[in-house]
């Protein structure tokens, strides 16, 4: 059910969490980087990038630079690039930069456009403020390496 595996076109430096469709938790989830998500969550997500499959459930909030959406979310969406493909099915609001809706996709709520966030290390942090209240996540400008 946990998995890490390399992400394509990424280089072998990224991992990326598979969590299966067997899987069903209430919790939150904080990772710095990759996530494929096919179980049910009644919680908040927070990522570099997620994909959540056809199968995957979430009542609750997810937060990454990239999400793509096949399957439920009943709660807010914040990302820099959120695209709503075929099979997707979102109650709630959408915080982004950008977003593609595909043809098949549902939606019901609210869209706010932000300016370019970039999560910063305190709302990655396990334990922290950030991950246990979404609201206070804090969006920064990316800061030079």
């Amino acid at each position: 059910m946990f998995a890490k595996k390399p992400e394509r076109g990424m280089g072998d430096a990224k991992l990326r969490s598979t969590i299966g469709q067997g899987l069903a938790f209430t919790g939150n989830i904080v990772d710095a980087g990759a996530i494929e998500f096919s179980g049910k969550l009644e919680g908040n997500v927070q990522c570099h990038s997620i994909v959540l499959t056809n199968t995957a459930q979430i009542v609750g909030s997810v937060t990454a630079e990239e999400v793509i959406v096949r399957g439920r979310v009943d709660g807010l969406i914040r990302g820099l690039r959120v695209t709503l493909q075929g099979e997707a099915y979102v109650v709630g609001e959408i915080h982004c930069q950008s977003m593609a809706v595909e043809h098949g996709a549902f939606f019901e709520g609210k869209t706010r456009r932000i300016e370019p966030p970039l999560l910063g290390s305190e709302a990655l942090e396990e334990g922290g403020a950030a991950a246990a209240d979404p609201a206070r996540l804090v969006w920064l400008p990316k800061q030079p390496i």
